[in-house]
């Protein structure tokens, strides 16, 4: 069964003109547009395989990034192995969530737990400030060594440093040091005979150690300048001789004029990553490749009261060819922020690395092809609060060049009973639709939602394989303080409850057909009991419907599942 099919496409190139032609009419007759400036909510786009820290320096906060560093808060969370819905987790997530009022610092944290399935589980961090250091160390490790779970044991284990030194001038330097070791199994196989195949075979283990310098100013200057300069360099090798080397320099600038209530600002992004991939290899089948990206982003965000803009481009050189794409967007307030109405239009070059899309897909072949993404994603709708009550619903339309998906690797079953999955690049626009929506009126009581619709319009393949179309999920959380007057900051309990719908994806089963995995769902509840300021207990119960279906073809996620366990602060 042919997997290619016709279809009449616009090109992207025609399209991008065509849209950067009604950028600089915009630009010429704009005399008063500002940037949106709402810090409730963000919406990532669809699917994406991005590299590590690149386009740090966004106006508005992004959730983290498929590579992005360890969390400084320390908190816990089950790792994917654990959940039904493995990966992705949505992509929209709920941001600026209330803070509370400061507490008290302890420099000192730890965490254990153990789990059902075996599972230990530790965590230990240390942060302070000392005159004009801010230091910190963390390590983490958590593994499943249920005996007759063998073929889904894994391990995963993280080890990171970080300080900073702030000048009296307002400069900061400082520097972070990241190592992880995990490992997993390739269990996604029906049955096999054990002695026919080798135990080195069925593993996998993945090694990464990043380092990264930091330059910026620690201070408000004078005339309103801000600067950031960093230096990233990792490391990243699987266990089957593959290994990637990434070097990424980059620097942002920024400079804020005009009167304090309505200050504007322009500011750019510089930078360059260099990627070399080499799988290990001598065979015709080995793959080394480099790939270097230039790129620089200027951006003038204008704001004048309820009218807002954002006016910029992202252009640079991608392996050789030039490419320059819009990065702008509209908005008008009106009730105070009750409602916001925006459009824009957002290009970019998502980088592919082998990092990345193992994150995604931990049981990726180790001879991979590595292509860029040229996004460009055209978008409209509308943010804003309530008093308590928040929401951001958008829709709009994405135009891909060299999407990945992801297809069972056929070749893979020549030499083992088990599944591997290689990406494979299209030509794809995406109709998609984005909401997020978050409540607080009752105290200490949060509700709230995300989801995320995609309809994929592919070019040669006949389905975006192992991509989801909707993804979903409910969150509830509640604290009760049993004895708030005397002692708020103990006695009181945590509750949380997340359910997940994720629609089942499309896959190619061994006779070229195409089908469709069932859908993913999954309910978990996590309950923490805080003792005293220093001493909390918590207890975690994940997939409690038990939902074994499969967010990979050949891999049937684990069922029920939990943790209990302390944390200690001081």
């Amino acid at each position: 069964m042919s997997l290619r099919k016709k279809y009449t496409y616009i090109p992207l190139d025609s399209i991008v003109k065509t849209a950067l032609l009604i950028v600089m009419c915009l630009i010429l007759q704009v005399d008063g547009m500002a940037q949106i400036d709402d810090n409730q909510t963000d919406l990532l786009k669809p699917f994406q395989a991005k590299l590590a820290k690149s386009r740090k320096f966004e106006s508005v906060p992004l959730p983290p990034l498929l590579d992005s560093s360890i969390n400084k808060n320390q908190s816990y969370q089950v790792p994917t192995h654990l959940y039904d819905i493995t990966y992705p987790q949505p992509f929209i997530r709920p941001l600026a969530m209330p803070t509370g009022k400061n507490k008290k610092n302890f420099p000192f944290y730890a965490k254990l737990g153990i789990g059902y399935p075996v599972q230990p589980f530790a965590e230990i961090g240390y942060h302070d400030y000392f005159k004009n250091f801010d230091f910190g160390a963390h390590a983490k490790h958590h593994s499943l060594l249920q005996p007759n779970l063998q073929d889904q044991q894994f391990t995963q284990t993280h080890i990171d440093l970080n300080t900073t030194y702030f000048t009296k001038k307002g400069v900061a330097i400082g520097g972070d040091i990241n190592f992880d070791y995990n490992t997993n199994r390739f269990y996604g196989i029906d049955s096999f005979d054990r002695e026919l195949v080798s135990e080195d075979s069925l593993s996998q283990r993945f090694i990464n150690f990043d380092i990264a310098l930091h330059l910026f100013n620690s201070k408000i200057s004078s005339i309103d300048f801000n600067y950031k300069g960093d230096l990233d360099f990792y490391f990243y090798s699987d266990g089957y001789s593959s290994r990637e080397i990434g070097l990424a320099p980059q620097l942002f600038l920024e400079k804020w004029f005009g009167k304090s209530k309505k200050k504007h600002a322009l500011s750019a992004d510089i930078g360059l990553s260099f990627l070399s991939f080499n799988d290990g290899q001598v065979d015709s089948l080995s793959v080394k490749a480099d790939r270097l990206l230039f790129y620089f982003n200027p951006r003038l965000t204008l704001n004048f009261g309820n009218l807002k803009a954002k006016l910029g481009l992202d252009l640079g050189t991608n392996e050789g060819d030039f490419y320059i794409l819009p990065d702008v967007e509209l908005s008008y307030g009106l009730a105070k922020g009750i409602f916001t109405f925006y459009a824009g239009a957002k290009g970019e070059i998502i980088q592919n690395s082998f990092r990345g899309l193992t994150r995604m897909n931990e049981f990726l072949v180790s001879n991979p092809l590595l292509k860029h993404t040229s996004y460009l994603e055209f978008y409209g709708g509308a943010r804003g609060s309530i008093k308590k009550i928040g929401y951001d619903f958008r829709g709009g339309y994405a135009m891909t060049q060299n999407l990945p998906y992801f297809l069972n690797d056929m070749d893979s079953l020549q030499f083992a009973p088990y599944w591997r999955f290689r990406p494979v690049y299209d030509t794809a626009n995406v109709i998609f639709f984005r909401g997020m929506f978050d409540c607080r009126i009752v105290k200490n009581l949060t509700i709230g939602t995300v989801m995320q619709y995609n309809v994929y319009v592919t070019r040669n393949f006949e389905k975006a394989f192992h991509l989801p179309t909707f993804e979903s999920n409910i969150f509830v959380s509640y604290d009760l303080y049993l004895n708030p007057k005397k002692k708020p900051d103990s006695h009181f309990l945590s509750f949380s409850l997340e359910c997940y719908l994720n629609a089942g994806v499309p896959y190619l089963d061994q006779s070229y057909q195409v089908d469709v995995l069932d859908g993913l769902y999954d309910i978990n509840i996590g309950l923490k009991y805080t003792v005293s300021e220093h001493v909390s207990l918590f207890l975690d119960i994940n997939n409690i419907i038990n939902n074994r279906n499969q967010r990979w073809n050949g891999y049937r996620q684990l069922g029920l599942n939990g943790m209990i366990g302390a944390e200690l602060i001081f």
